[in-house]
């Protein structure tokens, strides 16, 4: 059902037909319009995950009031895999030179009005990899991360758990469930011996609490990534650190039987900057 909604939204005629009438009806945010005329700015700097609403009015406000805008775009992808800017700012500010053909490619903005100036929560990790960090665990361990995109986590620790025991390996899973995952399965009622939920998420993967409220202090990664013997999990932008820190990554990009569209197998051959 959501794959023939997805086909016909994307229909040239139907979408053109649908923004023509976004135009029409939305109107632009009347505060925000108040306020960029209080300040009068010369331009307006938006640090932006290229999918929010209030980035349409910007760049609606931009252009009515003649200002300059620019467009912070902080992700991996952001500009490939959340939406199209069918407003654009006057210039854009990407992290990499992969997230540069996103825009140019997918977004439709010219070459010369994008920058490419990093990505700064990226850039201590080269120096704290060269560091000698304690362990937050007492033990041997590998790092399972999970992701935002829906699949059966519980699954793959159940099987892992098994190997684990089979095997009589001297190690453990630290699973480090995703902050704001969409999947409502769980392991806390498996009694899974040889696997340990990340303590920083903890609470809130019990609770099932994926909301924003729950914000991890990326301070905590360096450690967890330098100790652990190597990463394995979903397709996730964890990738980017593990590798960072010279950790390789097994990426799990299997089939589920449930024909899951944000199954591992379907997201890696669909998202683009995976």
């Amino acid at each position: 059902m959501i794959k023939r909604i997805i086909k016909i939204l994307s229909i040239p005629w139907f979408y053109k037909l649908y923004f023509s009438y976004f135009n029409s009806f939305f109107k632009i945010n009347f505060s925000l319009e108040d306020k960029v005329i209080e300040l009068n700015p010369n331009i307006i700097i938006f640090p932006t995950s290229a999918s929010d609403p209030i980035s349409i009015d910007i760049c609606r406000l931009t252009k009515k009031y003649k200002i300059k805008s620019l467009f912070l775009v902080d992700n991996w992808d952001n500009l490939s895999s959340k939406t199209i800017l069918f407003e654009k700012p006057d210039h854009i500010a990407v992290w990499s030179q992969q997230a540069f053909e996103h825009a140019t490619d997918i977004q439709g903005i010219q070459p010369e009005n994008i920058s490419i100036i990093g990505n700064p929560r990226y850039a201590k990790y080269f120096l704290e990899r060269e560091k000698k960090i304690k362990s937050k665990f007492n033990f041997n361990y590998v790092l399972f991360i999970g992701t935002t995109l829906a699949y059966d986590e519980s699954n793959c620790m159940v099987i892992l758990d098994k190997i684990i025991s089979k095997n009589n390996l001297d190690l453990k899973i630290v699973y480090r469930p995703h902050p704001w995952r969409q999947g409502r399965d769980s392991i806390i009622e498996l009694n899974l011996k040889n696997i340990v939920i990340d303590p920083q998420l903890i609470n809130s993967y019990k609770m099932k609490d994926n909301s924003t409220n729950v914000q991890p202090d990326l301070n905590y990664y360096p450690s967890l990534l330098k100790n652990a013997l190597f990463v394995v999990g979903g397709m996730s932008s964890m990738i980017i650190e593990s590798l960072i820190f010279r950790k390789i990554y097994l990426a799990l990009t299997h089939e589920e039987p449930n024909n899951n569209i944000t199954s591992p197998s379907i997201v890696f051959k669909s998202y683009t900057h995976f």
